[in-house]
């Protein structure tokens, strides 16, 4: 190997040297051999952030596309109003306090233990109404959702089952009507007297007749 010329001040060096003795600049060998090498360094490192960005792109894909399905599902139930406790808890939910997807038959949030926003609601002390039909009679949307009419076990025109999806007690209604108000009047005026003044007097009750 012969001695080489520096680029930088011209001196002499030996061969072995990789840097002039007088400046210190490399080689030029040298000099390529090192850019060279930096730039694959650059390039592996740029490569290596690429692929952690998408992986993170990925998982955070995955992570909105379950939130969607749980709460696609829990939506698409909710709409029919005609599922029983036992369907609710056959599926993921999602906690609306704090987001946690949480597993199918959990009753209350593993996290912030919020009660399941698809279960009937329950009143802080038992009532006539709760012990009948399993749930709290909060507004006219809860007892809605959590009661359905159904045909009566004979088949009759015009009688019904009222059963109670949250503990699933049926109850025999009979003939069941939606009269309009001129209708409600002409009935009204057509109870005799004797019958009106001890009509709504009787004691009403409720049996369990269709469970």
């Amino acid at each position: 190997m012969d001695a080489w010329e520096c680029d930088a001040c011209t001196f002499i060096n030996l061969p072995k040297a990789s840097r002039c003795e007088i400046c210190e600049i490399p080689r030029r060998a040298v000099a390529a051999k090192a850019a060279k090498v930096e730039e694959a360094v650059t390039i592996r490192t740029t490569a290596t952030a690429a692929v952690a960005q998408q992986q993170e792109a990925v998982a955070q894909q995955q992570e909105v596309v379950a939130a969607t399905s749980v709460t696609t599902s829990v939506t698409t139930r909710r709409a029919s109003q005609t599922i029983s406790i036992q369907e609710v808890l056959k599926i993921q939910w999602q906690c609306p306090t704090c987001t946690m997807n949480n597993q199918a038959g959990t009753t209350r949030c593993t996290t912030c233990n919020n009660p399941h926003p698809e279960l009937p609601p329950q009143p802080k002390k038992p009532t006539w109404f709760s012990e009948l039909f399993g749930f709290d009679e909060s507004n006219y949307t809860t007892a809605k959702r959590w009661l359905k009419l159904e045909d009566d076990d004979q088949k009759r025109e015009g009688y019904y089952n009222l059963r109670s999806l949250a503990n699933n007690r049926c109850f025999a209604v009979g003939k069941f009507s939606t009269p309009s108000i001129g209708e409600l009047r002409a009935q009204t005026k057509a109870i005799p007297v004797k019958t009106s003044s001890n009509y709504f007097a009787k004691k009403q009750t409720l049996q369990d007749k269709c469970r």
